[in-house]
Parts: C-alpha cells; sequence; structure tokens
C-alpha cells in the first residue's frame, strides 16, 4: 500500500483525484489532503507520505515553492497540471512524473505504477527542476542511468545519437550514457537551446563544433573527435544559423 498525500486548490479536483485512484489496482491510501502550499507543507511533514500528487498552479504559490521547501525531499511527486507551458517543459526535462488534467485514469495508472517500482530518488531531480525554473534557463537535465537519475549540465553534452528506440548521449568526459527514450522526445527539449539535429539519428551542441566539411549535407567535426554526418535535407538549415 501507498501512502499518498493530494495537494490541490480545487476541491473538486481532489475528489476527483481520489476517486480515480480507488480504481487503481495498487492500493493508494490518501492520508490527507491540502489546497494550499502552506498546509500541503504542513500536512506532508506530519503524515511523510510515499507519495505526492501536487497541483503545478494554485493561488499563493505554486507546486514548486512547496517543493523548495524541503531540505530534502523524500517522497515520489507526480504532478499534476491543466497547463502545458515552460513548467511542463521543466518537469520532463528533470525526468519526474506528471499527468494532465482532466485526468485520464489510464495516465493515472500508468504512472501510479511508475512511480510504485522506483526507490526515492526524487531529491537530484527536484534540486535540478527548481534551478532551471529559478534561472528561467535550461542548465540541466536529468537523465535514467543504471537504475538511478543522473542530472548532467547541458554544456557538458556534446551530442545525442539515436539507437532505435533508445538515445546514447556522449559527454564532454568521455562518458556515454544510453537512455530508454526517443530521440525525438530529447530533440523537443533542447531544440532552440543550443542543439540542433543534424541528421534523423543525431543531436549535436553547437557549442561544441570543432569544424564543417562539405559534401552532399557534409559532416562535423566536435571537439571530442567525433563525426556527426549532415543530412542533405537539414544542411541549407544548418548553415543558416552561421550565416544570417
Amino acid at each position: 500500500m501507498i501512502k499518498a498525500v493530494i495537494v490541490d486548490d480545487e476541491l473538486h479536483a481532489i475528489n476527483v483525484l481520489t476517486k480515480l485512484l480507488e480504481k487503481l489496482d495498487i492500493v493508494i491510501e490518501i492520508v490527507a489532503s491540502a489546497t494550499s502550499v502552506n498546509d500541503g507543507y504542513e500536512v506532508i511533514q506530519q503524515y511523510q507520505p510515499d507519495l505526492v500528487f501536487l497541483d503545478v498552479e494554485m493561488p499563493g504559490g505554486n507546486g514548486f515553492d512547496l517543493l523548495s521547501k524541503f531540505t530534502a525531499v523524500t517522497f515520489q511527486v507526480i504532478f499534476t497540471t491543466a497547463y502545458e507551458h515552460y513548467a511542463l517543459q521543466a518537469i520532463k526535462i528533470s525526468a519526474l512524473d506528471y499527468i494532465l488534467k482532466p485526468i485520464a485514469i489510464e495516465e493515472l495508472n500508468a504512472a501510479v505504477k511508475k512511480v510504485s517500482t522506483k526507490k526515492v530518488q526524487e531529491a537530484k531531480r527536484v534540486v535540478s527542476l527548481l534551478e532551471n525554473l529559478h534561472t528561467n534557463q535550461l542548465k540541466s537535465i536529468v537523465l535514467p542511468n543504471k537504475g538511478s537519475y543522473e542530472p548532467i549540465n547541458i554544456s557538458e553534452i556534446i551530442l545525442l545519437k539515436a539507437d532505435n528506440n533508445y538515445t546514447e548521449f556522449i559527454l564532454q568526459n568521455g562518458k556515454t550514457i544510453l537512455v530508454s527514450k526517443t530521440i525525438k522526445e530529447y530533440e523537443d527539449l533542447l531544440i532552440n537551446k543550443g542543439f540542433f539535429r543534424v541528421h534523423k539519428s543525431t543531436i549535436i551542441n553547437l557549442t561544441h563544433i570543432e569544424k564543417y566539411t562539405k559534401g552532399d549535407g557534409g559532416e562535423v567535426l566536435m571537439n571530442n573527435g567525433s563525426i556527426a554526418k549532415v543530412s542533405r535535407y537539414r544542411k541549407k538549415e544548418f548553415l543558416k544559423m552561421f550565416y544570417d
């Protein structure tokens, strides 16, 4: 059984989520709920839940303000939000779980199953989330790595390579991390943040380019010695960044 707390400023949303949770195969005990950041902090401190369902937007503060009150996050977090904006991008980048409102029971079931199989490792991901939000720019991304989660400064990423439904991150220190997500997911997060998809299988960090060699599409030499081929369909857009 999982002890859970719901923090949402709308009582109707709390009631709907509670009823949906009763329909899941996994037993969730709602030990408390709260409708504000301050009350949410108090009930979490009091009940020490395994899991917190946390609304993003609330009057007088938001879910991120609540998390920033904790010196250490010892519970799993599932964000609930009706808004697809920068905050959702930050949540994705930090590898935290979320559900969009109105909540579909299939998505809720998948999210709860996912967190039920994890060991509590939210602290690093929450730190990354808050750092990215407070600076209002992407500084780090959290990658699942061998059963744990590793925050990586995006300046250390040289390139990403697609491997079927996996993505390989090649880092400045020579380390590689293989993640079970498609390169498309990371393209959505990193493009317009100093990265460019030069090929269907490759995204590069533009700050690590050593030189470009002309050809049908050409190829890019990265400063770690890696060579990335440029698709002829992406060549014009790629070169445009340097000449416009």
